[in-house]
């Protein structure tokens, strides 16, 4: 979500539910603490709030308690890894699974991705 916007825990929070269903539990809390966390390691930073033009909002009670992030430039380089990352993940079990062509990365050791 933070990909390409500017999004409060409570938007992030509804969108992993939206998307996770039943099959994990957390609560907004929890999606707050991890922001907390990628904030200090400078993956995501605060932003002030806008509409949906990009035009800042007047704050008001709700909106100086309310803290909208996106992903910082470190963020988003990380993002991108990541992205990559795992198409080279698939496209390896792809091909171990007999779908796929071999693909043109040195092996990885999916061993390691099993906890």
């Amino acid at each position: 979500m933070l990909a390409d916007n500017i999004a409060c825990a409570y938007e992030i929070t509804k969108l992993m539910w939206a998307n996770v269903g039943d099959k994990y539990k957390f609560s907004e809390a929890a999606v707050v603490k991890a922001l907390g966390r990628l904030e200090r390691l400078h993956y995501v930073e605060r932003v002030p709030p806008t509409n949906y033009w990009g035009l800042p909002i007047e704050e008001d009670s709700t909106s100086k308690r309310t803290k909208y992030y996106q992903l910082s430039e470190q963020g988003r380089h990380i993002f991108k890894q990541e992205i990559e990352w795992l198409a080279d993940v698939v496209s390896e079990g792809r091909y171990r699974l007999g779908q796929g062509e071999k693909p043109e990365f040195p092996d990885i050791d999916i061993a390691r991705l099993i906890p």
